[in-house]
């Protein structure tokens, strides 16, 4: 049935199926190459930084929602819960009560926290008083948004934030082979 074609080239067949792809390896991919561009160069660190930080964020609560999808098939609303309440109820599956005071888990608040300030900000005014030459323009002054958003912090949440979701993948029982797959496809030729 599978022969070639006249001119050499396999037939063609009809594959019907699915794919799924795992959006929050996309979000810490995406996380980690802004990270990459934040440590090489100074100049747009910041930005680079923001991405990072808001790509781990959203990297976090993507994996909540995989996880919540495979512990709780049945509820629907699970993707539109509070992260924080995804989080608790996730660990209160588990029977674990991690301190988010500590590392890895202290990066859970610290993140959302970084995306709802860049989520929710607006133009802000800071004010200061020095004393300068006066030939001199005064720089200016740093938002909260821009004093958050550095590398180091983006490489600490990135790190923690992956070592959050190694440690609820294994208390879940999922099989490793999800933390390493995009996209998986499956179907069938007629």
């Amino acid at each position: 049935m599978n022969q070639e074609t006249t001119d050499g080239r396999p037939p063609m067949e009809h594959a019907v199926g699915t794919t799924e792809t795992s959006t929050f390896i996309l979000l810490f991919e995406a996380s980690a190459i802004a990270l990459k561009l934040a440590k090489e160069n100074t100049e747009g660190s910041f930005y680079h930084s923001l991405h990072s930080i808001v790509s781990t964020a959203f990297g976090l609560e993507a994996y909540m929602n995989h996880l919540g999808r495979h512990l709780f098939p049945g509820e629907q609303e699970f993707n539109w819960r509070p992260t924080g309440e995804k989080f608790e109820v996730i660990c209160a599956k588990f029977g674990f009560s991690p301190d988010k005071g500590t590392r890895p888990y202290q990066a859970l608040p610290m993140a959302f926290a970084a995306r709802n300030l860049a989520a929710h900000s607006t133009t802000v005014t800071v004010g200061f008083d020095r004393i300068m030459r006066a030939d001199r323009m005064p720089p200016p002054e740093r938002s909260p948004l821009e004093l958050e958003c550095t590398s180091a912090k983006a490489e600490t949440l990135y790190q923690d934030a992956l070592e959050i979701v190694r440690d609820l993948h294994k208390r879940s029982g999922r099989p490793e082979w999800e933390l390493m797959v995009t996209n998986s496809t499956a179907y069938i030729s007629t």
